[in-house]
């Protein structure tokens, strides 16, 4: 060992003891027990008062498929009973090490954990979280196979809606550097990349030789960036994977600090950070990336921060860096076309930018962009164009292939409430989500991109309804546009289009599913009851319409025109996996009507199978995909039929069991597969084809006849009981 590397030594030794020496600690679980085999992974948790989560979390990883690891459990002085999940772990898994200290903040926490670590590498399981089985067995091969610093892979960001998780796959790197060995010290690029901890597995004697240890200041708050800004300054072989292995739980994305110490604390790890710089002696560069770093997690700051303290930090924030832009300490090129243009627009005019970015409007607009540069021009001008003039205008282009971004940068550049952010597609639903998170409104509304306002005081008069009758969601009447005609009459399922007069209305006597773009939603309602967009391809409105609004109870509703739909631009070429999406949205909505026992919406939802889907089920449906038997298998059980409306009731009791008919006849297949020729199943399948377009053809007859009868039970049952009856048959014949 050389004079630098005895000196290394001897700091980290006394960074080791301090930690210890720090705080007590009360027992140590599982650290005396032989050790087999050598430990490839110690997998660390940090616990503090997480037993809601805490056995999904460690459930996964004492089911890793790497056998060779341990998992040292790091209790933070919990005050719930996350300590007593531990040692019951611990008792069935001498893998499972609890060290149990008092309260020191994430730090410390982290670094007691790491220096009593012994395996070949070191992972990171935040104890709300969890992790895929295979995770640390495929980053260890990986690691190993290349002599790795640091191997990162993709990342789920999920919340929890209704007991089912919604799951976002994020990227860690950009496409091109994945699958591949990487030098952060040629390749500057990986300091702009997603930089988090817990992703992926560090070498420890990498981490040891550098003296790579996170600060422990107080609290669980920003101290990874210090530990992530000092693992890129020395690693030299970095590997991304794209395979998403850790699940990151984002069930409040907007959790406020209403602390002003925390917001001390972010400035004092990007001080901490800059005293390493300059006592280490790192790349030139890399000080450059250090502000760029410090300018972006302050803003992330200011964007979680309580609204009361926004306004002073934001101001900090200004003032410090127009300093540092005076005194030549920044660099464009670290920074980008994009930060850096921000960046002048702060330090040159911070309460213009305040007021428009951060200070909160009165309502967002989220308009998702997908292909649609023939219409999306006009769809903004009846945005910009507004007289409520407090709004923000978040367009997210979801991976257009054709000029729609182009169409729309000329209105960012003209207009500072435009703000466009450019993504890999990822659909309308999920897109849509997003905005929520960022929108800073008050009330956020929806606009589709090749729609339009009917005039310039839609948002105007949606607001101050709201607001004047303190309400959560307030909405109008709705249009569509067929070629060069306007159409506002709406009839039979869809006459709730429109409202014939103004005033308060109760959701529960509304129970209506279609329109979701008419309405404003207090933003923060949706938020705190996690109302987002379920991810469907296809009727993802309906089920967010009905929660948003029966979750403000009631709305105003004005008479006003507010919201145009053009019609032409909306063709839907139905598939399979379009039409299983589409059934599971209205499934949701039997589900939640009969919950709430809505009997209206629950037959109206009903309808929307007979009549909607009428035809695409008529297209798409076979003997072979089951999926889709089984979600219409699904939707009959989700029925209540003391629900139902009394017009289609007897038509359900007789007619929509034809789905038992049509698994029956699945089944009896299966088993002729096993005990009869090929060519009777082909023979089957060919007379259903055949079947079908004799149906078709006599379509027009049956409508003719439909319109000639009173009952309206009687219209929809004779517009879909030909499937059962035909299949019956079929079956019938098979015998």
């Amino acid at each position: 060992m050389n004079l630098l590397d005895s000196e290394k030594a001897e700091v980290l030794n006394e960074a080791m003891r301090l930690t210890k020496e720090k705080v007590a600690i009360h027992e140590l679980i599982n650290f005396d027990k032989k050790i087999e085999r050598p430990v490839k992974v110690s997998i660390v948790v940090p616990v503090c008062n997480v037993e809601q989560y805490l056995r999904e979390c460690l459930d996964s990883c004492v089911n890793q498929t790497l056998q060779d690891i341990e998992i040292i459990c790091v209790n933070d002085g919990s005050k719930d009973g996350s300590l007593e999940i531990l040692k019951e772990y611990a008792a069935k898994d001498s893998r499972v090490k609890v060290i149990n200290k008092d309260n020191a903040g994430y730090g410390h926490t982290m670094n007691i954990g790491m220096d009593m670590a012994v395996g070949e590498y070191i992972g990171i399981v935040e104890s709300d979280d969890y992790v895929e089985s295979n995770m640390y067995e495929v980053l260890y091969d990986l690691a190993v196979q290349n002599d790795i610093d640091i191997v990162k892979g993709d990342f789920y960001r999920f919340i929890e809606i209704d007991g089912n998780k919604d799951c976002n796959h994020i990227k860690s790197a950009w496409s091109s550097y994945y699958d591949k060995v990487i030098n952060p010290q040629e390749n500057y690029e990986v300091f702009q990349f997603n930089m988090q901890t817990w992703s992926g597995i560090y070498k420890k004697s990498f981490l040891t030789d550098n003296n790579i240890r996170h600060n422990e200041t107080p609290g669980a708050s920003f101290q990874d960036n210090g530990f992530c800004f000092k693992s890129f300054c020395w690693a030299t072989r970095v590997y991304y994977t794209n395979i998403p292995f850790y699940y990151y739980r984002f069930d409040n994305p907007n959790s406020s600090i209403h602390n002003r110490g925390k917001t001390d604390l972010i400035k004092l790890e990007f001080d901490l950070i800059k005293d390493y710089i300059d006592a280490e002696g790192v790349n030139e560069t890399y000080r450059k990336l250090y502000y760029w770093k410090k300018f972006k997690s302050y803003l992330y700051t200011v964007e979680r921060i309580a609204y009361e303290l926004k306004h002073d930090f934001f101001i900090e924030l200004s003032k410090e860096f127009k300093e540092l832009l005076n005194k030549n300490m920044l660099d464009e090129e670290c920074f980008g076309k994009a930060d850096w243009e921000k960046l002048l627009w702060i330090t040159e005019n911070p309460e213009e930018y305040y007021n428009i970015r951060v200070k909160k409007q009165k309502v967002t607009v989220i308009i998702p962009v997908y292909n649609v540069e023939d219409y999306v021009e006009e769809c903004l001008e009846s945005v910009v164009n507004q007289t409520l003039k407090e709004i923000e205008i978040i367009c997210i282009n979801d991976g257009s292939t054709d000029g729609s971004l182009k169409k729309l940068l000329p209105f960012a550049q003209r207009d500072k409430r435009v703000q466009i952010y450019n993504q890999a597609n990822i659909g309308v639903g999920a897109t849509r989500n997003k905005g929520i998170d960022m929108a800073h409104g008050e009330f956020l509304i929806f606009m589709d991109p090749d729609d339009f306002y009917p005039s310039d005081d839609v948002l105007e008069t949606l607001y101050d309804n709201a607001v004047e009758n303190n309400v959560l969601a307030s909405g109008g009447s709705f249009s569509d546009l067929v070629g060069s005609r306007v159409n506002t009459i709406f009839k039979g399922t869809l006459s709730d289009y429109i409202f014939e007069t103004d005033g308060i209305v109760e959701y529960k006597n509304y129970q209506f599913d279609y329109g979701f773009h008419r309405f404003i939603y207090n933003t923060e309602m949706l938020r705190e009851n996690k109302i987002y967009f379920p991810k469907l391809k296809r009727f993802q409105d309906p089920p967010f319409f009905i929660k948003a609004l029966n979750t403000a109870g009631c709305f105003y509703a004005t008479s006003k025109t507010v919201y145009r739909y053009r019609r032409a631009s909306h063709p839907m070429v139905w598939n399979s996996e379009k039409l299983i999406d589409a059934l599971k949205g209205v499934e949701y909505d039997l589900k939640m009507s009969a919950e709430l026992g809505y009997s209206k919406l629950h037959s109206l939802s009903l309808q929307r199978v007979f009549i909607t889907f009428k035809n695409p089920l008529h297209d798409v449906i076979s003997f072979e995909n089951i999926e889709l038997l089984n979600v219409i298998s699904s939707i009959n059980a989700s029925v209540d039929e003391s629900l139902i409306d009394e017009n289609i009731v007897e038509f359900y009791r007789k007619d929509f069991i034809w789905t038992v008919i049509i698994r029956e006849l699945l089944k009896d297949k299966s088993e002729l597969r096993k005990s009869t020729p090929t060519a009777r199943i082909i023979r089957l399948e060919n007379e259903v084809k055949n079947l079908k377009k004799v149906v078709n053809q006599r379509d027009d007859y049956k409508m003719r006849l439909a319109l000639t009868r009173a009952s309206f039970a009687f219209r929809i049952g004779r517009a879909i009981t030909w499937l059962p009856r035909l299949i019956k048959r079929i079956f019938k014949k098979s015998k």
